[in-house]
């Protein structure tokens, strides 16, 4: 069918022959971390980088460490009898480190089986950040209210968890499948979508298209109050990998008022969501004073039409650097102006456990 009028200028989706070498590599890591899911926790603990930030659901801490993921990540490992397919699979990446956005549907348990909702597909996104041919970063999002994430009641996914005994070996140190290896082969018997056209976007995943193209407009005006506009008063952020998360709208503005203005260009949006969430990764340049370009990705969740949570931006062909940004910025006229209207600043964010 003919291509539909779209209402942003950006990308949707991805030809795979046109991936670059670092995004075939991630891309074929995804795989594998699907595909080893059920029935290989060796095989799938040998794909996590020993440092791995882990959040098991947005209402989650952020945590760290081997023991942690393969404690906290429900699906699959161990004893678990559940099928985890590959969806939706998107991929951002350079020589400094990749981003992937995926789709998968969880059947937690076949169907007439005990426990929560057994036999049922429940729709997640997952957020993954890989380098040197290790996950460095996972994050799970559910789409759609009958998640865990959307019940009416809370389900613990905090606090001491035991590590279960099919982690021990992966976690202790020992396990020698964890060093750096081969890029996996591909390894699924099935397809999963990497092109998205806009006319098939849901009524969410529209919205929360939307909602990240404003941010994109609104940015290289400099004034950083303009951003608010697009962002959900309890928003979480990171402005850098290493930042600790940072929480509620005006704290992101201070955080970002020194660093506001200059050109972006967005290149590819991509988005995964439903009426409880909606998650959405993003290629984009940035053109410096100079005139250099930076090639960069951004993860943004958005709910409602607003920002819920903005996951720094990423330079593609470099590690990203440590620190906060614009501190040598604070007393810009921009800074002034977020102060002015934000009055003293509120408590300091919550630290990332370790």
């Amino acid at each position: 069918m003919p291509p539909l009028p779209k209402r942003g200028f950006d990308n949707n989706g991805q030809d795979p022959a046109k991936y670059t070498p670092e995004e075939k590599a991630a891309a074929a890591i995804v795989e594998k971390w699907i595909e080893t899911i059920n029935h290989d926790t060796d095989g799938h603990m040998a794909l996590i980088d020993d440092n791995i930030l882990v959040r098991a659901d947005p209402t989650s801490r952020l945590t760290r460490g081997p023991a942690a993921y393969c404690s906290t990540f429900l699906p699959g490992l161990g004893s678990h009898t559940g099928n985890y397919p590959l969806t939706e699979l998107y991929v951002v990446g350079g020589k400094g480190e990749t981003d992937v956005l995926v789709g998968r549907t969880d059947f937690n348990a076949p169907p007439g089986g005990q426990g929560f909702l057994g036999g049922y597909g429940v729709p997640v996104a997952s957020f993954l950040r890989i380098r040197n041919g290790k996950i460095i970063e996972w994050e799970d999002m559910p789409t759609n209210k009958i998640s865990a994430g959307g019940l009416p009641f809370r389900v613990q996914l905090d606090g001491p968890r035991r590590t279960p005994a099919w982690c021990v070996k992966s976690t202790d140190g020992s396990n020698s499948a964890r060093q750096p290896g081969a890029v996996p082969a591909h390894s699924l018997n099935y397809w999963y979508g990497t092109e998205k056209a806009e006319y098939f976007f849901n009524p969410f995943e529209e919205s929360a298209a939307q909602t990240v193209r404003a941010w994109f407009a609104a940015w290289p005006s400099g004034d950083p109050l303009l951003l608010g506009a697009f962002t959900d008063p309890d928003v979480i952020f990171r402005a850098r990998p290493s930042d600790e998360p940072g929480h509620g709208r005006d704290n992101l503005l201070r955080q970002v008022c020194g660093i506001t203005g200059g050109k972006r260009k967005l290149i590819d949006l991509f988005v995964i969501g439903g009426d409880y969430d909606s998650s959405v990764l993003t290629r984009w340049d940035e053109t410096n004073a100079q005139g250099n370009v930076t090639h960069m990705a951004s993860f943004f969740r958005a709910q409602n039409g607003l920002i819920t949570e903005w996951m720094y931006d990423t330079p593609l062909d470099s590690t990203p650097s440590s620190g906060s940004p614009g501190s040598s910025e604070r007393n810009s006229p921009a800074c002034q102006a977020v102060n002015a209207a934000l009055g003293p600043a509120s408590a300091a964010p919550a630290a990332v456990a370790q």
